[in-house]
C-alpha cells in the first residue's frame, strides 16, 4: 500500500487523476520475493485518468466514469464535481480496508445512491471485520475514506508517509472525525 500511495502521489504530482482506483487496477510482481514481503506493486490502467489542470474531459458531461465501490462519496453524489487527487486518497482507501478485511466495504449495496452513503456504514464494518486491527492503521484507513474530502489525508503522499510511520512504529498524522484516542 505504501508504494501504490507512492506511485498515486507521483501520478498526481505529476498532474494525473488515475479516476479508477481498485484492485483490478494493481499488478503484484512477486518474482523477486517471498510471498508479498518484497514485492513490487504498479498502478495501472490510467484509461479514464483525466490530467488535472485541464478543462476537458473525454468521458460524456455529466457521465461518472469509474468503479461505483472505489468512488468517492461526492464524485458519486455530484457527476459534475471537479475531482481532486483527494478521490484518489479515496480509492486507494477502499483498497486498503478490502485488503485488511478480506471483503468489499460495500458489500450489499445495489446501486449508486446505496454505494455513496456507505461511507457512513463502513466505521462499524472495518471494525467488525478486522478485530485485531491496530487502532493507528485503523485510523489510516478512516481519514483515507472519511466521507467529506476535508477530513481526508490532503494528498496520497501524506497517506504514504502515515503508512510509512506505521511501518516503522513511528506516530502517525491520522486524526479520522469519529475515532477517539487515536
Amino acid at each position: 500500500m505504501w508504494q501504490l500511495a507512492n506511485a498515486l502521489e507521483f501520478a498526481h504530482t505529476n498532474g494525473i487523476l488515475h479516476r479508477d482506483l481498485k484492485p483490478d487496477n494493481i499488478l503484484v510482481d512477486r518474482r523477486t520475493s517471498e510471498g508479498l514481503h518484497g514485492a513490487t506493486v504498479f498502478l495501472s490502467d490510467f484509461g479514464l485518468a483525466k490530467i488535472l489542470d485541464e478543462d476537458t474531459d473525454l468521458s460524456q458531461s455529466g457521465m461518472v466514469a469509474g468503479t461505483p465501490q472505489y468512488m468517492a462519496p461526492e464524485y458519486i453524489e455530484s457527476a459534475g464535481a471537479t475531482l481532486t487527487p483527494m478521490a484518489d486518497v479515496y480509492s486507494l482507501g477502499m483498497v486498503l480496508c478490502e485488503c485488511l478485511t478480506g471483503r468489499s466495504m460495500s458489500d450489499g449495496a445495489a446501486n449508486m445512491l446505496q454505494i455513496a452513503t456507505r461511507s457512513q456504514n463502513h466505521l462499524q464494518r472495518l471494525r467488525r471485520e478486522a478485530r485485531n486491527l491496530p487502532r493507528d492503521l485503523e485510523a489510516i484507513c478512516l481519514t483515507a475514506t472519511a466521507a467529506r474530502p476535508a477530513n481526508r489525508y490532503r494528498s496520497a503522499g501524506a497517506l504514504a508517509n502515515d503508512l510509512q510511520n506505521f511501518l516503522s512504529g513511528l506516530p502517525i498524522q491520522a486524526r479520522p472525525p469519529g475515532l477517539s484516542n487515536c
